[in-house]
């Protein structure tokens, strides 16, 4: 027994409506691959706890001493793992001689008016230009720079000002945990 199989003539109509069809297939794998890829606390705007260690010094002050400080400071042991607190691009790994006083450090660009800084590092996982992925390690914790012991010290900036406002999620003495998001409001920083 023989099958024929019987084509149809090619034309340009359907050629039109198979390429339709075919986009449509394409746009929706897209969107269901991209959605996977984004992180649960995205649509928040939310930022995540960059490493694991005791809370030492929040925006505005040392925990110790009360005097002024700038960032909040996370005491871990050298070599401890830094991660992202969200995705973006490297614009500075390494040293700078008008930032000496962070060290070895990380500034990350978060693709809206969101800086990140993460300073003190004793060695880096990244360089300048790359783009990075939140939780992905940039660097470990370190001593350089003006530091008195090993710790990590991290900065949000919102149009280069500090944001005191994610003091809530470092409360002094406490130890917080790498990955845990920052019960914050990110408002411009929401995808």
């Amino acid at each position: 027994m023989t099958t024929t199989t019987r084509t149809r003539p090619t034309t340009a109509r359907g050629l039109r409506r198979g390429l339709g069809r075919l986009a449509a297939v394409a746009a929706a794998l897209v969107v269901a691959t991209t959605a996977s890829l984004v992180p649960a606390h995205a649509e928040t705007g939310a930022m995540s706890v960059p490493t694991t260690g005791r809370v030492t010094g929040i925006v505005g002050k040392y925990c110790s001493s009360g005097a002024a400080h700038g960032g909040v400071d996370i005491a871990a042991a050298t070599g401890t793992p830094v991660r992202a607190a969200d995705s973006g691009v490297v614009s500075i790994a390494g040293t700078r001689a008008d930032s000496a006083s962070y060290g070895i450090f990380v500034r990350l660009h978060h693709g809206t008016r969101y800086r990140t800084i993460y300073a003190h590092l004793s060695k880096l996982a990244v360089v300048p230009g790359q783009t990075v992925a939140e939780g992905q390690v940039i660097g470990y914790v370190g001593n350089t720079g003006n530091s008195y012991g090993s710790h990590l010290h991290f900065e949000v900036r919102l149009d280069n000002v500090r944001q005191s406002g994610i003091n809530a999620s470092f409360p002094c003495g406490r130890t917080v945990t790498a990955g845990t998001p920052i019960a914050w409001s990110f408002p411009s920083l929401a995808r």
